[in-house]
């Protein structure tokens, strides 16, 4: 009796917590979208950042059961990066309240629509169990054939066997049903754009590619993770200058190797390569974040003015996340100089 009177109990806690919470409107949600390359070359990274803010009054059950994605209005189901294990991910059950966010962060380029060159209209939808509990305003991908020294790489990369490039999506039985070709990686990782090309292969054979580039880029700060009058303090105070371990050739005509710099090397470091592939690939799509890590580590290196007319630069010629910051941290710098 008393163990029939917990569950009626429990039964009775779990629909009052159901009574108390609604359906979300679709407008009930406001999104910051974050297009990492809105314009590529085919098998670049396209990541996707999503923000969603709950706006409803009411508090709302949020399972996020399932992330859908529509390319020109068309579900996509298949997820290479999923398949083959390279992405891991979590759906938690949520209470969402005002002001409540959460996140949706993918790879374009792990969805099969995207290993072809041309420009998609891209949305995502969440449901929560069996109901539509957002859609996302919509953004266009614009992807095109590489050319020049990035075309030599892609039709190598394309002439070299890899069974990682062939994808089996397999009936309910098991049997593969329909065979898909992959002319990209399919890891989700920033910095690999061909699963069979090597690093070294790129760094000598191609070192003026875009699709170099990448294997360099994830490897300098992205400084707008920071604070950026937190950044100008720590700089002021010279408590700014850490080391890290990069991946270079370091003047092998052959290998790479990983090296460990010290403060003021990686700054070097960062510089060089920031301008080098500024310099090789005009079109790269992080320019920004690059000419922001050139300006701070000439400020952190004792070239103050060089970084303040880089600064300067970047905050009157782009509206970019790094210029806001570049002018924030600029404020914040000068206001010290007064004191």
């Amino acid at each position: 009796m008393k163990m029939k009177y917990i569950f009626i109990l429990t039964i009775g806690i779990i629909v009052l917590l159901k009574a108390s919470l609604c359906l979300a409107a679709e407008d009930d949600f406001d999104f910051d979208i974050k297009i990492y390359n809105s314009d590529a070359i085919l098998c670049e990274p396209l990541w996707v950042d999503i923000t969603a803010t709950y706006k409803g009054n009411e508090q709302i059950e949020a399972s996020l059961s399932s992330i859908l994605l529509f390319v020109d209005n068309e579900k996509v189901t298949f997820n290479a990066c999923i398949i083959y294990g390279h992405v891991s991910r979590s759906r938690g059950f949520r209470i969402l309240k005002k002001e409540d966010s959460f996140k949706i962060i993918e790879d374009l380029r792990c969805f099969p629509p995207f290993w072809k060159s041309g420009k998609f209209n891209v949305r995502f939808e969440i449901e929560n169990d069996t109901e539509l509990l957002l859609r996302t305003a919509s953004f266009e991908i614009n992807i095109s054939e590489p050319t020049g020294v990035d075309k030599q790489l892609y039709d190598y990369a394309q002439s070299v066997n890899s069974p990682d490039l062939k994808i089996c999506i397999k009936d309910q039985s098991g049997k593969c049903n329909e065979d898909l070709w992959s002319p990209c990686t399919t890891s989700s990782a920033f910095d690999e754009c061909f699963k069979n090309v090597t690093w070294d292969e790129m760094a000598t054979e191609y070192p003026n590619s875009c699709y170099t580039a990448w294997i360099y880029n994830n490897r300098i700060r992205n400084l707008t993770i920071k604070d950026p009058r937190s950044t100008a303090n720590s700089i002021k105070n010279s408590k700014y200058r850490a080391g890290n371990s990069v991946w270079d050739l370091w003047g092998s005509k052959i290998k790479g190797t990983q090296k460990h710099l010290s403060g003021t090397e990686y700054c070097r470091w960062e510089i060089e390569k920031s301008l080098a592939i500024i310099n090789s690939c005009s079109r790269f799509p992080q320019k920004d974040r690059l000419m922001l890590s050139i300006a701070i580590n000439n400020i952190k290196l004792g070239n103050e003015q060089r970084g303040i007319e880089i600064l300067k630069t970047l905050i009157r010629e782009s509206n970019s996340r790094e210029a806001v910051w570049a002018k924030e941290f600029l404020e914040e710098w000068m206001a010290q100089k007064k004191e």
